[in-house]
């Protein structure tokens, strides 16, 4: 697989490969047994599918031959694009080179905002979505000190850590949709992405209309594992979707980080984990650069409580012991503080101005 496209290579015969129709993509694209490993190796000998199946295609089991066979004489049906997003297949020359470390590299990508971004030096930075005040605070402060060293940071798009991390490298980031561009997930963050697609990327492997489903988020972080030079998870728990993604990180031989913590706060089993299993630890004056912490911190007990799992009033009223009517009361004096903010009921502390 390229590593790299030479401007020579645009001048030599090898660029037909490259010039497959987008009719005929979209004939293929779902046939079984045709993933991006065995596209890639066909396109070396055609550009035109229809002459895989006597001749490239002759290597192919009979069951994908079939299938192509039966691809060909179909109509196309090409997805729904209404943001004119950009497609980038498995077989173009500016598909990023680490996803072919991936077993199972996306055929292709829908990427909305700056496609660049994809072949620069990523840190990924991941973690829990329910992430206590200092969790996000780092992850922010991670990801401006990413950007300092010149690597685009990487997240999952989802609250809570990863928005964090975009947040902290709006210059310069990458969110891995669980869903099509269209249906952006959580709703929480449609501000967030709209900021990031300004001189950032949002990216998905599936169709734009694509609802996001349970299953699609594994296939996520297996993305955001392939891209980054070196991960980061700030917290999250022993079977989180963050200790997979560092987990696949591994896999490929990517740095793995994770920020310590207490052993008595479920958050931060998965980060000690990693740790004992041979991570490198991350701290204040690690490699990954000056660390700008200029967030407030919670200045009384609700505020500290705003940093757990508990967000609404009756959760905050039964960690604390307080009354319903004191825990709103106080949060509405720190609203106009502005040091929370609150969505669906829900409430947080404001970490950064």
């Amino acid at each position: 697989m390229p590593t790299s496209v030479s401007p020579a290579f645009f001048l030599s015969a090898a660029w037909r490969h490259w010039g497959m129709n987008l009719q005929h993509w979209w004939q293929i694209n779902r046939v079984r047994g045709l993933n991006a490993h065995v596209l890639y190796q066909l396109t070396q000998c055609s550009s035109d599918p229809r002459d895989w199946v006597e001749g490239a295609g002759g290597r192919l089991p009979g069951l994908s031959r079939a299938g192509l066979m039966a691809a060909l004489r179909a109509d196309s049906l090409e997805p729904d694009n209404p943001a004119g997003d950009q497609l980038i297949r498995c077989i173009d020359p500016h598909y990023p080179a680490a996803l072919w470390a991936l077993p199972d590299p996306p055929k292709q990508l829908w990427v909305r905002g700056n496609a660049s971004l994809l072949n620069q030096p990523m840190s990924a930075i991941v973690g829990s979505r329910d992430a206590s005040v200092d969790g996000r605070a780092l992850a922010f402060a991670a990801a401006k000190a990413a950007r300092q060293q010149g690597h685009v940071v990487i997240s999952g798009g989802a609250r809570g850590i990863d928005a964090a991390a975009h947040a902290g490298a709006l210059d310069a980031t990458v969110a891995v949709m669980g869903g099509g561009l269209e249906r952006q997930h959580p709703r929480e963050c449609w501000p967030l992405f709209a900021q990031i697609v300004k001189q950032g990327a949002l990216i998905s492997e599936v169709p734009a209309s694509t609802p996001p489903k349970a299953g699609l988020f594994p296939r996520r972080n297996r993305i955001i594992a392939a891209l980054c030079e070196r991960l980061l998870v700030v917290q999250g728990g022993v079977s989180s979707g963050s200790l997979i993604t560092a987990r696949m990180a591994l896999s490929m031989d990517r740095e793995i980080w994770a920020v310590p913590g207490s052993p008595l706060l479920h958050q931060a089993a998965g980060p000690n984990g990693l740790i004992r299993d041979g991570a490198q630890v991350w701290l204040a004056d690690s490699c990954w650069g000056h660390l700008e912490l200029t967030h407030h911190q919670p200045e009384c007990e609700l505020g500290h409580a705003l940093g757990e799992k508990a967000h609404s009033v009756p959760e905050l009223a039964q960690a604390l012991g307080w009354t319903q009517p004191r825990v709103l009361a106080r949060l509405t004096t720190l609203k106009l503080q502005g040091r929370v903010s609150t969505c669906a009921g829900r409430y947080r502390w404001k970490y950064s101005d």
